[in-house]
């Protein structure tokens, strides 16, 4: 039996953004409805990322939408979190508190991935809000997020730990996914 070899580093760096623009180019094409719902959730964080909020909002209602159209895909409880998480970055954005909270609840309701599952959520708006002075919230949304991450239960252990203690965590990668 032959072993292949994994591909090379670079291969990898390149792949990426090429399956990307692949993706891309096939959501906008007529019929290209659920792969436009794979990939908004990408351009959605990338949109709040370059501060580009009305487009990230635009994305991430859109992506509400669409998920209310496929809720039996793998990607359902990808798309339900990740827009909550980009329309609460948003409006953290806009000094909105309140709204930035309750989004960040209605993230923690997902129903879950085998992403979300296995490596987490994402901690981003979680972060931002400890800074804030939330911690009452982002407590809420480690208890939210112990229904669907399986894998790592202890981490949001040490992390409820740090926040009682009122320290904001160290989130690691969590702040990427």
């Amino acid at each position: 039996m032959r072993k292949h070899k994994s591909p090379p580093l670079w291969f990898l760096r390149i792949w990426k953004p090429i399956h990307y623009f692949k993706l891309s180019a096939a959501a906008c094409l007529p019929g290209g409805l659920y792969t436009r719902f794979v990939i908004l959730p990408h351009w959605s964080k990338r949109a709040v990322e370059r501060g580009r909020y009305a487009k990230a909002t635009k994305f991430a209602r859109e992506l509400v939408d669409l998920a209310q159209r496929f809720p039996t895909s793998w990607n359902y409880g990808n798309a339900i979190h990740h827009s909550h998480l980009v329309l609460g970055r948003v409006a953290l954005a806009d000094g909105n508190l309140e709204t930035a909270r309750a989004e960040l609840l209605a993230a923690g309701r997902t129903p879950g991935s085998p992403q979300l599952s296995s490596f987490g959520p994402n901690m981003r708006l979680a972060k931002d809000l400890l800074a804030a002075g939330e911690s009452a919230a982002v407590l809420e949304y480690f208890d939210l997020c112990r229904a669907f991450w399986k894998m790592d239960r202890q981490r949001l252990d040490l992390w409820t730990a740090d926040v009682a203690e009122g320290r904001i965590p160290k989130f690691g990668p969590n702040l990427v996914y």
